[in-house]
């Protein structure tokens, strides 16, 4: 419903409309004619329609003629932690823009001169956005043994030795809890929650561990910061690693 709305609403603005245009018909058109209707891998595809998207969220309804750097300061706050994502969201209003301009829609760029923000690598948190992004590209190009691991790091905060080195006997499904063997400070118990719990239990073929190679070895935490490393590079996003998995975890829980 909503992908119609965004095509009814550039249909309208082709066909002539004479009310105020906003960012969000210029982002419509843009999707429908360059995304949609452009040559473009399925990955990349996906990728600009959720930053068009984030883009909607928080300027869609600005008036074209009113759109200036304070509204792009808006979409740079909204990401102030994630310079790439912000980046990213600043070149597509970029190139539409572009576009813009050349239907007679604008007459300034707006995002020239735009400054990103910066943050601490150590402090980094993933939005919504670039979770999606990375496992949708996960899914793509990585094993299912590596992509169960990834997501059992996003819904858990474990560290990457420990979700590795899971068993099927390590699983508690009575307390709603798992077994840590090889904890950084110990042996210990760690609460999962019940949703994860319940995918852990259909991941178990045996006792053994959870996500393995053929020889039934451990998954390697390298092969996991590899394939995080591919599919964030496939998104568009900064590099994530295993660590910042954890700590978007951990954040989220501290605000729930």
């Amino acid at each position: 419903q909503d992908r119609l709305r965004h095509h009814l609403n550039a249909l309208a603005a082709l066909l002539g409309d004479e009310q105020r245009r906003t960012v969000a018909e210029v982002l419509d058109r843009y999707e429908l004619e360059h995304v949609d209707g452009g040559a473009l891998e399925d990955a990349t595809r996906r990728n600009y329609r959720l930053q068009l998207e984030a883009l909607r969220r928080t300027i869609g309804e600005t008036p074209l003629d009113e759109l200036g750097r304070s509204q792009v300061a808006t979409v740079l706050r909204s990401y102030r932690a994630h310079p790439a994502m912000a980046r990213a969201c600043v070149e597509r209003l970029r190139h539409a823009l572009g576009f813009a301009r050349e239907w007679g829609w604008a007459g300034v760029d707006a995002t020239r001169g735009a400054r990103l923000p910066r943050r601490q690598k150590r402090e980094r948190v993933l939005v919504d956005v670039e979770l999606e992004l990375l496992f949708t590209n996960l899914n793509r190009t990585a094993h299912p043994h590596t992509r169960r691991a990834a997501r059992t790091l996003a819904a858990t905060g474990l560290r990457v030795a420990e979700v590795c080195r899971l068993r099927g006997n390590d699983l508690d499904e009575r307390r709603g809890r798992v077994w840590i063997a090889k904890a950084k400070a110990g042996p210990r118990w760690a609460p999962v929650g019940a949703s994860m719990l319940e995918q852990l239990v259909s991941w178990r073929i045996d006792t053994g561990f959870l996500f393995r190679t053929k020889s039934g070895r451990p998954l390697d935490p390298r092969t996991l910061r590899r394939a995080l490393a591919r599919a964030s590079a496939l998104a568009g996003i900064e590099k994530v690693v295993p660590h910042h998995l954890r700590h978007t975890f951990a954040s989220r829980a501290l605000l729930a």
